[in-house]
């Protein structure tokens, strides 16, 4: 008896080790297929990325991330490689929120390869583009033309376009919170520049007498001009979201009027401008230059031309270009690249810059209007004070021409 109790309990001993091992191996198996299991691929980056970042042209994903989340492209209309014009023959009745991040970037190409050679015809060729992406809706269409513009001018746009790029991306997409507050200040920006053409005429007799000034009496120019800008300049447009900053248009007229009455004031009561222009002291001058002032601010302001949705870019500006022109379309990127830095890099070798060089880059780099507005402050200012009034509207462009000059002084000795 004593003998089976031994045996009975190495049985028992026995099926609990088998038990054990048994339940190791299911757990092994469940660990095994849990890890192998196919997992369906997901994206996480942002839902319309710009159509010429190039971060993104690589990807070769098989499902690309649609423009809208909730109205996804079916499989007929997202694009797996193809061409945006196989796409279009599959269906001409695409909807514009169907088209994908690769096949817009695709679309645009062949305006993008004639940007260097013949731009003229890539910016025809833009706009072919932006109509057939937009599918007969104007809003869409719209949109598209922005896009392809952006990426013909380097991610930057003429304030007012820059406004109704993100005001249409707002709409269709929505905007991130860092965008939401970049759209607030640009709007500001439009504001301030609409406001700004209100003041330029107000401020008419100013420029009248300071071009009659550097014609006829450079030196007392010199001096009144220096002035009128250094007491300016503190009060220059401010910074969209600063709004204890913003003033209004007769605050704005009136600190032009007080910064070069400062400067006349440094004039002697002898001074050719006193004399032949105003044929008094600065006090009648003074008085003088206010009573002008509010002759015109009793005339009523000219209407405003009724908006045409021509954008800036397909127009010329037949008023005076304001000081805030263009915007990056990125918020945190605002500022063109360097040159110093785009010449520098490792392996090219630097020809001497001159000048027409310089101005050939810039024509390439630049919008029209602001080329041109550069351009004719450098030439009537000449190089260094032409510079130094380009610092305070633009102060990304002047640091690009300061390098210019510097290295082309270095070549020269």
């Amino acid at each position: 008896m004593k003998l089976m109790e031994p045996i009975q309990l190495n049985r028992i001993v026995f099926f609990a080790l088998v038990f054990l091992a048994f339940l190791g191996v299911a757990f092994l198996a469940l660990i095994a297929y849990t890890l192998l299991r196919p997992i369906e691929p997901h994206s996480h980056s942002h839902p319309h990325p710009h159509p010429h970042d190039t971060s993104r042209r690589n990807n070769t994903e098989p499902k690309a991330q649609p423009v809208v989340e909730e109205n996804p492209p079916t499989e007929n209309t997202a694009a797996t490689g193809e061409t945006a014009a196989e796409a279009e023959n599959q269906d001409s009745k695409t909807d514009p929120r169907q088209l994908t991040y690769q096949a817009m970037v695709v679309a645009f190409e062949p305006a993008l390869a004639l940007k260097d050679t013949d731009p003229v015809l890539a910016n025809a060729r833009m706009h072919d583009i932006a109509r057939e992406l937009g599918n007969g809706d104007s809003e869409w269409t719209e949109y598209f033309h922005l896009e392809g513009h952006s990426a013909m001018n380097k991610d930057f746009l003429m304030v007012e376009d820059a406004l109704r790029y993100f005001e249409l991306k707002e709409k269709f997409f929505g905007l991130s919170d860092l965008n939401q507050e970049y759209l607030q200040e640009i709007r500001a920006m439009v504001q301030w520049n609409t406001e700004r053409h209100e003041v330029l005429r107000r401020t008419e007799p100013i420029r009248l007498l300071l071009g009659w000034m550097e014609e006829n009496a450079p030196a007392e120019w010199d001096v009144v001009n220096q002035r009128y800008e250094e007491a300016l300049a503190p009060v220059n447009p401010p910074h969209g979201s600063v709004v204890e900053n913003w003033r209004t248009i007769p605050q704005r007229v009136e600190d032009h009027y007080d910064s070069l009455f400062q400067g006349l004031e440094l004039l002697s009561d002898d001074s050719l401008t006193l004399q032949e222009f105003f044929s008094s002291s600065y006090e009648d001058a003074q008085a003088s230059l206010l009573s002008e002032q509010a002759a015109i601010q009793a005339e009523p302001p000219p209407e405003e031309p009724i908006p045409t949705r021509t954008h800036t870019w397909d127009s010329p500006h037949d008023t005076p270009v304001p000081a805030e022109t263009e915007v990056s379309l990125d918020p945190e990127t605002f500022q063109l690249p360097n040159l110093e830095d785009i010449e520098n890099l490792s392996g090219i070798e630097i020809e001497v810059p001159t000048a027409a060089s310089l101005e050939t880059r810039l024509r390439e780099q630049l919008s029209p209007e602001r080329f041109t507005r550069a351009m004719s402050l450098l030439n009537r200012y000449g190089p260094e004070k032409g510079l130094q009034r380009l610092k305070e509207t633009d102060p990304a462009l002047a640091s690009q021409i300061e390098t210019h000059l510097q290295n082309r002084q270095t070549g020269e000795k």
